[in-house]
């Protein structure tokens, strides 16, 4: 409550001096008084007028009191308002992150549980690849099994050793794998077309191989001459693939593109 104002104040003095006035009056009226009674009535009234200003200035210091204890407890409101809403917004923002990790928990859940399912999936394949590969192998021993029981021994060695056999002839008739290593060792590795044959024959007898038939320094040479004719052609086949040539100043082409 806020203190009285000054129109109050003035009041209150009036109000004063009326009744101390009327005390004097009263006391002029009893003629038959005594002057120490009219001093002992003025000073009671006095007493009186003081202890009713004592009232009033306490009830004045009791209402600046409420006022300043309803000011304390205004801003002590405030104060716990404004912490009350601190601590609001720290929880909003430990919600916020609470939120973001459970999301990217649950984004590396679904990681892993995709993981998981590749995971499965291989598994599977892996064990369906195992079953196979026991199913091939038990083929494979009954096949070897059936194939040992028709073929004898001595059937199978003669297998084994002709497997070790080099043949330069087939039928009268020198395969092309032979043509093309007598070229390979006479173009690219510079053996002497006499040393064709004696060469490809110690290589073969130095891995345990035996060697049938033969082959002479004439048919190097024609060998020679097929592979002069042949690469001759894919050059010419070259160019006439080609989209454009260079040619030096002799004539000769130096490039095909």
């Amino acid at each position: 409550m806020p203190p009285p104002s000054r129109q109050k104040r003035q009041a209150l003095q009036a109000g004063a001096v009326s009744a101390q006035s009327r005390i004097e009056l009263q006391l002029v009226a009893d003629g038959n008084a005594t002057p120490y009674a009219c001093g002992q009535r003025r000073a009671n009234a006095l007493a009186t007028q003081l202890t009713t200003e004592k009232q009033c200035k306490s009830n004045i210091q009791a209402r600046l009191e409420r006022v300043l204890c309803d000011k304390t407890n205004e801003q002590q409101q405030k104060n716990y308002h404004k912490r009350a809403a601190e601590k609001l917004r720290a929880k909003l923002g430990d919600l916020q992150q609470l939120e973001s990790e459970a999301a990217e928990v649950s984004h590396n859940a679904a990681l892993i549980e995709q993981k998981n399912t590749l995971i499965a999936h291989k598994d599977e394949q892996i064990s369906v690849l195992r079953t196979e590969k026991h199913l091939l192998q038990v083929q494979l021993r009954r096949a070897t099994q059936k194939l040992e029981a028709y073929i004898p021994e001595k059937t199978a060695a003669r297998m084994v050793s002709e497997s070790l056999v080099a043949r330069f002839k087939s039928h009268g008739v020198v395969p092309e794998t032979v043509r093309t290593a007598v070229r390979d060792l006479y173009c690219r590795y510079g053996v002497s077309y006499r040393n064709v044959y004696p060469t490809m024959c110690i290589v073969l007898e130095t891995f345990g191989m035996s060697v049938e038939g033969s082959i002479s320094h004439q048919f190097v040479a024609l060998c020679i001459k097929e592979a002069l004719v042949a690469g001759q052609l894919s050059v010419c086949q070259l160019i006439m693939d080609a989209k454009g040539t260079h040619q030096l100043l002799k004539g000769d082409i130096s490039a095909v593109y």
